[in-house]
């Protein structure tokens, strides 16, 4: 299990003290996914961290947490206004405004697995 610490936001407590923060452990709150494994082979932390960001953003707004595919994301956003670069590079930002906050949706990862190859979309 990753160290806590990474996982927690701090938040100001404006009604007491602005300089006085609590900390909140998101996995308690059910809008975090587990921690994957890339592998070796391809350079896909943007898109489990893009994916992630998403899923974690519709947890808080639907009360329910999905895993969305960081494949999808690696096999079809190379040539769109995206930019991305498959399994060598990729912008999280892009993604999240160019991707997910236009098509309103990403693939679940059980209907769109993880190879850690880039393949077609």
């Amino acid at each position: 299990m990753p160290d806590a610490k990474y996982l927690t936001t701090e938040l100001a407590d404006t009604k007491s003290d602005l300089w006085k923060t609590v900390s909140v452990d998101w996995r308690n709150h059910g809008v975090v996914t587990e921690v994957h494994e890339q592998g070796q082979s391809c350079a896909s932390g943007w898109a489990f961290a893009a994916s992630d960001a998403a899923a974690a953003s519709y947890a808080q707004e639907h009360g329910e947490l999905l895993e969305f595919s960081a494949q999808e994301l690696i096999d079809c956003t190379r040539n769109l206004k995206v930019k991305n670069l498959g399994c060598e590079s990729g912008s999280v930002v892009n993604v999240l405004e160019k991707w997910y906050m236009k098509r309103h949706y990403m693939t679940l990862a059980r209907d769109y697995d993880y190879t850690g190859e880039k393949d077609k979309c």
